[in-house]
């Protein structure tokens, strides 16, 4: 939810958070899933993140009500520096 409204159902939520059969770090196989925490180890293991390309990324966090857009990071260990200076910053 967003200020008490709910944007996207939570049914969606979920789905697009649920691991496919395909391959189980994808959410809607557009969701890359930090279950594993191999893309992003700084982050939290139920955080998320869409990416396009040349790292552009949308991470959600839940667990410390953080939405992050990024665009043209460099490399994946430039996102996970990214994120993880940004959750430092408001812990």
């Amino acid at each position: 939810s967003w200020d008490g409204n709910q944007i996207l159902s939570e049914d969606w939520i979920k789905m697009a958070r649920t691991p496919t059969e395909a391959n189980n770090g994808y959410g809607f196989m557009n969701f890359f899933l930090n279950h594993d925490q191999e893309r992003l180890p700084s982050a939290p293991k139920d955080a998320y993140v869409f990416l396009g390309a040349g790292i552009n990324m949308v991470y959600i966090d839940q667990k410390n009500d953080l939405v992050i857009v990024g665009r043209w990071i460099s490399d994946y260990d430039a996102m996970d520096g990214f994120v993880k200076r940004v959750i430092d910053a408001i812990e």
